[in-house]
């Protein structure tokens, strides 16, 4: 790892937010990998800042699902097991179908012009990542839904480690993008239900590719 990525320049902001924000960054992007033990002092070491900073952003991360506690080895970055990747995929299988059926009805035709217009071939994971989470970002915002928002919110971290999971399979590039062009079709056409087997698809397919990358993982290929 870089350790440069982690350093803290200092305010303007808290600086437990931006240890927050760049611990955050760094997961979510894999720089600090699922089981990488996170001690103080290293962290200390690595963006210059005070225990109490670290401590506070630590338990920022814990409640956002990133990193966890363990007797043996402290906190950690947080490993997903089946039954974890199975329920966060159960909760946003839910979740996004509802979403996007909301979406495909009420969003005004200019929202859903700029929604589908995002859709293009996926050329690598960073570009995947920022393309879905702006696609994301505007179903949510032509919901008309600020409760379902929240929730999903609230998910978003979670969802991205899955994500960079089931992106790590090669054949999932191009079937995810499939996946997302009968989306759009469906969101097109105002065919809410259309849209909302489209998710479903969607997110059942993205879940069988991070169950074969965990299964990898764990297999030691």
């Amino acid at each position: 790892m870089n350790d440069s990525v982690l350093r803290i320049e200092r305010p303007h902001e808290m600086v437990r937010n931006q240890l927050f924000r760049v611990i955050r960054q760094a997961i979510l992007d894999g720089i600090l990998s699922p089981g990488e033990k996170l001690t103080e002092r290293r962290l200390i070491e690595l963006t210059g800042t005070s225990r109490t900073s670290i401590r506070e952003a630590l338990r920022q991360l814990q409640a956002a699902g990133l990193v966890e506690t363990s007797v043996s080895r402290g906190v950690q970055v947080v490993t997903l097991t089946t039954k974890d990747v199975l329920e966060i995929y159960e909760v946003r299988q839910a979740l996004e179908s509802q979403a996007i059926a909301n979406f495909t009805e009420r969003a005004d035709q200019a929202l859903v012009e700029e929604a589908c217009a995002l859709i293009q071939p996926f050329e690598n994971r960073e570009q995947t990542r920022e393309t879905v989470e702006r696609f994301e970002a505007l179903i949510l915002r032509g919901s008309g839904n600020e409760l379902l928002s929240q929730i999903l919110g609230n998910l978003h971290d979670r969802i991205q480690v899955l994500r960079n999971l089931s992106m790590s399979d090669p054949s999932r590039w191009e079937e995810s993008h499939a996946e997302y062009v009968a989306l759009v079709d469906a969101i097109r056409s105002r065919d809410p239900e259309r849209a909302r087997r489209a998710t479903v698809d969607h997110v059942t397919a993205a879940r069988n590719a991070a169950l074969r990358a965990l299964a990898r993982n764990e297999n030691g290929d």
